[in-house]
């Protein structure tokens, strides 16, 4: 019966809303300039044990952007100068977490 649930539709479309709202506050923490970045976010919902015995529905967030990995954690701009991690998927999902989500 938990196996159910946890993968119900309206368990999924639970997941899928909350993974929406996870991604579009990220895309308000990107940082902005040819509108790539922000433009690929996007909102996977499967099912997965997620480290349980029990399959369950999971959300992700991933963005696709070939420099989305250098915006998250941080690089070296072309003189060598450092330049800090934006974090903006990072930022989004902390914030969810200080409003109740999980």
């Amino acid at each position: 019966m938990a196996r159910q649930i946890l993968t119900s539709v309206p368990i999924r479309a639970a997941v899928q809303a909350t993974a929406e709202q996870v991604r579009d506050q990220a895309v308000a923490y990107t940082p902005h300039s040819s509108g790539v970045l922000e433009s690929s976010y996007e909102v996977e919902v499967t099912e997965d044990k997620a480290g349980t015995k029990t399959k369950r529905a999971v959300g992700r967030v991933v963005n696709t952007s070939p420099y989305a990995l250098a915006v998250e954690f941080g690089h070296a701009s072309r003189r060598g100068t450092p330049v800090p991690p934006a974090r903006p998927l990072g930022r989004a999902v902390r914030s969810k977490r200080a409003v109740g989500g999980e």
